[in-house]
């Protein structure tokens, strides 16, 4: 699997909080073939571990859910209304198509969004979440059920992945909130399988249920015990018309350093050697701050006696919406980042100098 076929295969897999199974199985078809320790654990934590029983342990973390749905009631005449997981705009949602995965047969059945007819509404304001549902094509409750799709199914939106044609290394797909971090992650362990290394130890941690309260990270932290850990995660990109223009998060001028979020200050001595790194090698970055929240560092930097944490960041447009777009050129370098940061401190005995 190159890493084009990688990209588009963890943006189509469905994955909300606590169903993230198809996300943990295009990284272990990933990941197979090298020479590292895979595992998971009950909450849905994936870990792909390169350990040699070293002194410190780097733990790398991208969440592998994403926003999305579950099926809350069905009507007698066999509409789906939802609850929704993670931060969604109503506006974001209407007409937009969706994949309901059911728990039961494991089949896949697309819908579209609806909502009560407009004149019901002040066209001035947002229409709440719970006045839509999702039109599967069914005309009674018993039909719905006939295809296996209950209450608590997996809903998420259903978009193709496909490189933009007038710029392909811009990437449209669904979830790229983390999927793009997911790929950051794997390909860095895919890099550093073959490697010798006698000071530190890398684990990699596709970290379950982030979306709704950094939940996976908290035991994945707790399991591990890293030294050092590095979250890898994405924001709102600001070079689209109408955003907040403070000259960051631009597509395709690198990752960014994390200074702050809601939940978590970057540590100053790891966002410092990330700086220095970047600018010795020529590497493009970005200075973030996350305003508007948090990411798995709050709970990791928390856990045991407190964690060493920065987290780095990918611009995405159109976060939390059914398709964003992503700079395949800022994945690369952030796969080359990391992975002079392990090297540097692989020579310097663990230590960051």
């Amino acid at each position: 699997m190159g890493k084009q076929e990688l990209y588009q295969a963890l943006s189509m897999a469905d994955g909300v909080a606590g169903r993230e199974k198809e996300v943990r199985d295009v990284l272990k078809q990933y990941l197979q073939p090298h020479t590292l320790e895979l595992d998971e654990d009950f909450f849905g934590n994936f870990y792909a571990k390169k350990q040699n029983g070293n002194a410190r342990k780097v733990m790398i973390v991208a969440h592998t859910d994403e926003v999305g749905f579950l099926v809350k009631r069905i009507t007698a005449d066999g509409f789906l209304y939802f609850q929704p997981l993670g931060g969604w705009w109503s506006h974001h949602l209407l007409a937009e198509k969706v994949t309901i995965t059911s728990r039961k047969n494991g089949k896949k059945f697309r819908g579209i969004i609806g909502a009560t007819p407009p004149k019901n509404h002040d066209s001035s304001r947002t229409i709440p979440i719970g006045d839509l549902y999702i039109d599967i094509g069914a005309a009674s409750k018993e039909e719905v059920a006939a295809l296996g799709i209950s209450p608590g199914d997996m809903v998420t939106p259903y978009t193709v992945f496909e490189p933009l044609a007038a710029n392909p290394e811009l990437l449209l797909g669904k979830a790229w909130d983390d999927r793009a971090g997911c790929a950051v992650m794997a390909r860095v362990l895919e890099q550093v399988a073959s490697k010798t290394w006698q000071e530190i130890d890398i684990i990699g941690v596709g970290s379950s249920q982030e979306e709704v309260g950094t939940r996976g990270s908290k035991i994945a932290a707790e399991t591990i015990k890293p030294d050092i850990a590095i979250i890898l995660d994405v924001a709102t990109a600001k070079d689209t018309p109408r955003a907040d223009n403070y000259q960051n998060r631009i597509l395709g001028a690198g990752p960014g350093v994390v200074w702050y979020d809601k939940t978590a200050i970057g540590d100053v001595a790891l966002a410092s050697k990330f700086i220095d790194l970047a600018e010795a090698h020529q590497l493009p970055y970005q200075h973030d701050m996350l305003a508007g929240g948090g990411t798995d560092a709050g709970s990791v930097q928390l856990s045991g006696n407190g964690v060493q944490t920065i987290t780095l960041s990918l611009g995405v447009r159109y976060c939390h919406t059914s398709s964003s777009i992503v700079h395949s050129r800022d994945i690369d370098s952030l796969v080359d980042w990391l992975l002079l940061f392990l090297e540097d401190l692989e020579a310097n005995g663990g230590q960051l100098i």
